[in-house]
């Protein structure tokens, strides 16, 4: 996974990706990882790596472990649009 955790002063829990900094209970909040899960959920339950479903929805590896990973840059209708898509190819 691409999301790191690191300990920052005062026990302080923050992720980091490339240089993007929020608390673990921003990123938890966030609709980001709301769909990151259901990504994952539904990739597992299909028993597919991360490879076969970024080749299944045309995107790169790299892409569909970012938003496996919650990544905040993404924005939040990319998710929708990728949950979505992948339920269609997947029934």
């Amino acid at each position: 996974m691409y999301l790191t955790s690191l300990m920052i002063g005062e026990n302080k829990m923050k992720s980091s990706y490339k240089g993007e900094v929020k608390t673990v209970e921003e990123v938890l909040k966030s609709e980001q990882f709301k769909y990151a899960n259901d990504l994952l959920a539904y990739r597992v339950k299909h028993q597919l790596t991360q490879h076969k479903t970024a080749q299944l929805l045309q995107m790169s590896d790299k892409k569909y472990g970012q938003m496996e990973s919650a990544y905040q840059k993404i924005p939040v209708e990319d998710y929708k649009k990728t949950l979505n898509r992948f339920k269609e190819l997947i029934i």
